[in-house]
């Protein structure tokens, strides 16, 4: 009730009110009930005219003067829900309106009504929305939501144009923000048009967001995971969240595809699980329906993606990255190192969405050096990693423990007094860690091949050596899981060194207890061969594909399985290709290849391969004279995708596919080898205690001479 009564005797004559004698028609009641409080209507005779008395400025018309100014209604045969709504702004601009101002969807209401030195009824605020809803059949409920609610929410009343009565009813605001009369059949004209009017008075101001006829909608969270991928993508939406304020929700309608089409429906159950094949961009959306029939509606936007690329790096470092972990819940732990100007590196763990959202970034200070070249995402949940740290200038294994979430569990450093060690690869199976790689045996360089296997607090269980007459090293490992016809074991592919004119490439077997199965190696006298990365495919006779470097320019991708085939090519322009890694990507043995005069720098290939080793595709990754990508690491992410990292010079450039391979047989074969088992130096270990911190200054594709990790993400292999 408005505080000042001659205040109240004057808008009720100013507006036009007219008295109810049997019941008060805003309540609802029987004569001589009292009304409750947010639920009265005033009523007094309609002014004959529009001009105010007294001389007082401003006027407002009756609902007679305003039918003419309406116009056609929008809609005379139905309503959509939406219709029953309006924003703040949403007022009819055609209707009269005083005091307010519009912004953003809200609009201010300022009212000095009553003020000493105010103009009257001219220092009230108000503004007029009109609803065009033929045939409504909901309920009698007006309600409205304010941004800033004013002092007093009693002087603050919602009108209704009785167009029979040809008066305005007002219905008080109350501390629901809603009014409730008894029907709304009095307020409707033929056409289905209904004029509500906000009114402010007494010194107050508010900002008004919406007004609402009918049952206040159910209020609806959406959520999506992932909203960013590469195709084919399968989401899973939840509107779990939702709930009704004055009833229950009794359906779910989806429209996944952004095409205004809510043509899914899963009943009362809250969430949806959808496929998106294609790439693109989608405005995915959610109805969720009350049991009046009213529904509120939600959107996010979902991404698939053919390819995500991305770099990031500190100013004025260089910047590697050695490893990419594709975690459980779809992003990526990429692991390397930076080295700052003075050579002083640190280890570096960063995280990041598949779209290159960073989730954390973490330097691990290191006093002696060091880098990540692998890490495997155990069966256990945990992410084991494996790299190089220098003491006293020489080299000693590096092992960590990571969970997903950036937490480093523990540091082990493995290696003997006198000799350097050093692992390439890492794998973890039935809770034992097993590496590969190689220890250098004297001043002379000359290395051994060595496997080993640790338990999975990184305590040393067993090593092997293969011994060559000059070197061997191991570059890459791959794990046979233990069949009905296979006992399983360690797969092994690298190098093995005759002399200072002759490496042959080199394939090694080891069983789980460390046993030398079988050796073999593929070259020809005389020339240079390496072999880099292996990978097996599943089966009871597993495939294994090796890839690797052949000397004059030919790289090679070999298969064993029934029939052993060895398959090798070259750029057709001349240019040498190198090989860095290999994955198994959608059921095809997909090869990265560096395009280079040089094995470290260069443009990035990828060819795939079917079971037969016939080409299915060649891509060119990353293209432009200047693009120079080093160190670069292949993984499978699912679904036919695959990551790839490294370290890149430049910005990235744009994608050009400009480079084809020409393939052909080669007559390389295979001979057998059978080195004696030899033990290494003792090798000790030693526990780091390092704690990782956060790296502040972290940013995203520096400058042309600034060296940072890359990152793609691709799906067209």
């Amino acid at each position: 009730m408005l505080k000042n009564a001659p205040l109240l005797l004057l808008l009720i004559a100013l507006l036009g009110l007219g008295a109810c004698t049997s019941a008060r028609r805003g309540a609802g009641l029987p004569a001589g009930s009292a009304p409750p409080p947010g639920q009265q209507a005033l009523q007094q005779p309609a002014l004959a005219g529009t001009s105010l008395p007294g001389g007082l400025a401003g006027s407002l018309p009756n609902p007679a003067q305003l039918a003419g100014k309406l116009g056609p209604a929008a809609r005379r045969s139905s309503y959509l829900p939406e219709d029953l709504a309006r924003p703040g702004d949403g007022f009819d601009p055609l209707l009269p309106s005083q005091n307010i101002q519009d912004g953003n969807g809200d609009i201010a209401m300022v009212s000095t009504f009553g003020q000493p030195g105010s103009p009257g009824f001219s220092g009230a605020a108000y503004a007029s929305y009109r609803f065009t809803l033929p045939d409504y059949e909901g309920n009698s409920l007006i309600s409205y939501s304010m941004t800033n609610a004013p002092a007093t929410e009693a002087d603050l009343y919602i009108g209704l144009a009785n167009w029979g009565a040809n008066r305005w009813d007002l219905f008080q605001g109350s501390a629901g923000h809603s009014v409730s009369p008894p029907s709304l059949a009095p307020y409707f004209l033929p056409d289905g048009s209904l004029l509500a009017l906000v009114l402010l008075v007494g010194v107050n101001s508010l900002e008004l967001s919406s007004i609402r006829v009918g049952s206040p909608p159910p209020e609806v969270t959406l959520t999506a995971t992932p909203r960013f991928g590469l195709a084919p993508m399968t989401v899973n939406f939840s509107a779990a969240g939702a709930s009704d304020p004055d009833g229950s929700i009794v359906q779910y309608r989806w429209d996944p595809e952004g095409d205004g089409v809510f043509d899914l429906s899963t009943g009362a159950e809250p969430t949806l699980q959808h496929e998106y094949t294609q790439q693109g961009s989608f405005d995915a959306a959610v109805r969720v329906f009350d049991d009046q029939g009213v529904y509120s509606e939600q959107h996010l936007t979902i991404n698939t993606a053919n390819r995500s690329m991305f770099s990031y790096g500190t100013q004025s470092t260089m910047d590697f990255g050695g490893a990419v972990v594709v975690c459980a819940d779809g992003h990526l732990m990429v692991f390397g190192q930076s080295r700052d100007q003075s050579l002083f590196e640190t280890l570096r763990v960063d995280k990041f969405s598949p779209e290159g959202s960073l989730d954390f970034s973490l330097s691990v200070p290191i006093a002696s050096a060091g880098n990540i070249v692998d890490a495997h995402l155990a069966g256990d949940g945990f992410i084991y990693a494996v790299g190089q740290t220098n003491q006293n200038a020489k080299g000693d294994v590096l092992i960590q423990k990571w969970s997903q979430d950036g937490e480093l569990l523990w540091t082990r450093r493995l290696g003997g007094p006198d000799d350097s060690e050093f692992f390439s690869s890492i794998s973890v199976s039935g809770g034992k860690i097993y590496l590969g790689g190689h220890y250098f045996v004297d001043a002379l360089g000359r290395s051994l091949g060595l496997a080993a296997c640790l338990d999975s607090e990184g305590t040393p269980e067993w090593f092997t050596s293969l011994i060559a007459p000059e070197s061997a090293f191991f570059s890459s490992m791959a794990i046979m899981a233990p069949s009905q016809v296979l006992d399983g074991g360690l797969a092994f592919c690298g190098s093995y060194q005759h002399s200072q004119s002759d490496t042959d490439a080199l394939f090694a077997f080891i069983d789980f207890q460390g046993n030398l199965d079988a050796s073999r190696i593929l070259g020809e006298d005389g020339s240079f061969e390496s072999a880099t990365a292996i990978v097996l495919s599943g089966g009871v006779l597993p495939t294994t594909y090796i890839v690797g470097n052949l000397s004059g320019g030919d790289r090679f991708l070999y298969r064993s399985g029934i029939t052993d085939t060895v398959v090798s090519f070259t750029a057709s322009d001349g240019v040498p290709i190198f090989v860095n890694d290999l994955a198994l990507v959608g059921g095809q043995a997909t090869v990265l290849l560096q395009h280079s005069t040089s094995i470290d720098t260069g443009t990035p290939l990828l060819a795939a391969f079917d079971g037969t080793l016939s080409q299915t595709e060649s891509l060119l990754v990353l293209g432009g004279d200047a693009t120079q990508i080093f160190n670069a690491d292949l993984a499978n992410y699912g679904n036919g995708s695959f990551v790839l990292s490294g370290r890149i010079r430049h910005e990235l450039p744009q994608t050009t596919d400009n480079l084809s391979l020409n393939i052909s047989p080669s007559a390389l074969a295979w001979s057998d080898i059978s080195p004696a088992n030899g033990s290494p130096t003792t090798l000790e270990l030693s526990t780091l205690n390092l704690t990782p911190i956060v790296v502040s200054n972290f940013q995203f594709n520096r400058q042309a001479s600034d060296e940072d990790v890359f990152v793609m993400l691709d799906a067209t292999s």
